[in-house]
């Protein structure tokens, strides 16, 4: 969630949820003590992806949500880009 995290800036916003599709995540950063650079972010986000913000009612949200773990099985050890990585959601 860190990405999505990434998107919710730190106060107050009009746009109180953040929604992104962990198909877009490439790569894991495995940095502990070290700082993070420019190419790890590259890495793991190669793509040029655009912020977008739309209203958007709860229930849509909820069944996006469902719609993402809907084929998701505790057995998959590789889990689709279906799978939504979010922030702000309580």
């Amino acid at each position: 969630n860190l990405r999505a995290t990434g998107l919710y800036p730190e106060g107050w916003t009009d746009a109180p949820v953040a929604l992104f599709n962990s198909g877009n995540i490439r790569a894991s950063v495995k940095k502990i003590d070290e700082q993070l650079t420019m190419g790890d972010i590259l890495n793991v986000l190669p793509y040029k992806n655009e912020l977008v913000k739309v209203h958007v009612p709860g229930i849509a949200i909820m069944e996006f949500l469902e719609w993402s773990v809907y084929n998701l099985k505790h057995t998959d050890v590789y889990l689709s880009g279906n799978f939504i990585q979010h922030a702000g959601l309580r």
